[in-house]
């Protein structure tokens, strides 16, 4: 966004910008991958089979989706620089910054603690 005098500033703080990633994406990769979509192929395998066809289709269409450019300026996000790969312009370049830039949980200690 645009200030009177010509600077930019952000509606939302780098931490409200890594929440927003990191929701979009958890819910994206939910939505991709569940107990709905998939079955185990056997208990000792880490395969999965999609249960039918119509959700190997879905699932297509949501990693699709999650491979996408998707509009940055709804939620204010900085936009990759000029010349950056096709990645750099889905939620992957996102996840990278978070991660060399942490703002939930820059030390690495577990949330859980």
């Amino acid at each position: 966004m645009n200030c009177s005098d010509g600077s930019t500033f952000s509606a939302f703080t780098e931490t409200e910008q890594e929440i927003i990633v990191l929701k979009a994406v958890w819910e994206l990769i939910s939505d991709m991958v569940n107990n709905e979509m998939f079955v185990r192929i056997s208990l000792t395998d880490v395969g999965l089979l999609p249960s039918t066809m119509t959700h190997q289709r879905l699932f297509n269409i949501l990693l699709i989706e999650f491979l996408s450019n998707f509009d940055v300026a709804s939620f204010d996000l900085p936009k990759p620089p000029d010349g950056s790969s096709l990645s750099d312009k889905t939620y992957l370049f996102y996840l990278k910054r978070i991660a060399q830039k942490p703002q939930l949980n820059p030390n690495g200690a577990s949330l859980l603690a």
